[in-house]
């Protein structure tokens, strides 16, 4: 099988859906002939043996139009589209977008096209300019749907939304993966680098301070556990450092606020944690790249739970990983209380967590899937 696969980054540049892709195509490239086709302009870091053929633009609406020549030149078996409506456009608004794979698809009738929606478009309310951003994006998330020939979506609420939508083409939950290989490094020297002595609950929390992370919340569970004398410490993983800061206020200083860091430095920290916290405001779910990296790390994970977060979490919660109600912060609170007191309960959602990600949400299962539904 022939797969393209068009993205708009890749490592080094500093973007999850650009390390998704290679990590993505390295496993897919042991079962498939995999060419990735990005954006001209730009170094790339080698990806095993992947052709990597930069040829088309993001810069202007119609640079996305280049990438027809090149795929009509080799006629893949499929063509897989990495979607995330602000990758192609302003305002993630791209209206060449569609009509190109629709000129695709006419130039190229023996090449199917498939989609990947990290994202699929921006909430309908919030402020006008969300509300005009939705305007643009909801049609043309539509528009792609009705021109691909499976569609792919990273959490389950998002698959069974585009089955209604999309009914004549199939429609599939595939989720996102780890971006952070493990490293082999015990708890005990992870901890001796950074400085943390071993009496110290480590907090973990990685990624940016965006508005769905429920920083507040983070910072009352810390100060309840001071409150129970529990010298509890945030360890931060990511670029926001003073953001982090700032909500955690002057009397919780977190252990560690540097920037973005190479992936081996962030498994290390990752090793030195006690418990992993995962507070969204939309609930934890298969796009959360960052909880899965907790989860194949073996650390007790605790998320709220809400619209967005998929059955195979609420099946798992108590065994897997620790769930409370998004909104419910005092039940977050004590869950993580009843992590950080009991030790064999840690050890239990760890050990629970590192096993639901290798059967269902490491690489290999979600490469399978993938290929699995191109040929069903």
């Amino acid at each position: 099988m022939t797969i393209d696969i068009i993205n708009t980054a890749l490592p080094p540049k500093f973007d999850a859906i650009g390390h998704y892709t290679a990590l993505f195509s390295q496993e897919l490239a042991q079962y498939a002939a995999v060419r990735l086709l990005v954006p001209k302009g730009f170094d790339y870091d080698p990806i095993g043996n992947i052709p990597i053929v930069p040829c088309f633009s993001v810069d202007t609406p119609e640079g996305i139009r280049e990438i027809i020549e090149p795929i009509i030149a080799r006629t893949p078996d499929w063509v897989l589209l990495q979607y995330n409506p602000f990758m192609y456009g302003k305002r993630g608004y791209a209206p060449q977008l569609v009509p190109t794979l629709r000129e695709l698809k006419r130039r190229c009738p023996n090449t199917k096209l498939a989609v990947m929606a990290h994202e699929n478009f921006v909430p309908c309310w919030g402020n006008w300019r969300w509300t005009a951003m939705a305007a643009l994006q909801v049609p043309q998330y539509w528009r792609l749907g009705h021109t691909a020939d499976i569609f792919f979506v990273s959490i389950q609420p998002w698959a069974d939304h585009a089955r209604g939508w999309f009914k004549k083409i199939p429609v599939h939950q595939l989720p996102v993966g780890s971006n952070i290989p493990s490293q082999a490094i015990s708890r005990t020297e992870a901890r001796q680098r950074l400085g943390i002595p071993d009496d110290v609950v480590a907090i973990g929390l990685f990624g940016t301070a965006h508005i769905s992370r429920l920083l507040p919340l983070v910072a009352r569970t810390l100060k309840e556990a001071r409150q129970n004398n529990i010298d509890a410490r945030l360890l931060y993983i990511g670029p926001d450092g003073a953001a982090i800061r700032a909500a955690l206020g002057s009397d919780l200083v977190p252990l560690c606020t540097e920037g973005p860091l190479p992936f081996e430095e962030v498994s290390r920290r990752f090793a030195a944690m006690d418990i992993y916290l995962a507070p969204f405001s939309d609930g934890v779910s298969a796009r959360r790249g960052s909880l899965m990296t907790g989860l194949d790390h073996g650390i007790a994970c605790i998320g709220t739970a809400g619209v967005h977060t998929d059955t195979l979490f609420h099946e798992a919660n108590g065994e897997a990983i620790m769930l409370t109600p998004a909104g419910d912060d005092m039940a977050f609170i004590q869950q993580t209380l009843s992590l950080i007191h009991t030790p064999e309960l840690r050890q239990k959602i760890g050990n629970g967590g590192k096993k639901l990600y290798d059967s269902m949400l490491a690489w290999k299962p979600i490469v399978e899937l993938f290929l699995r539904s191109l040929k069903e």
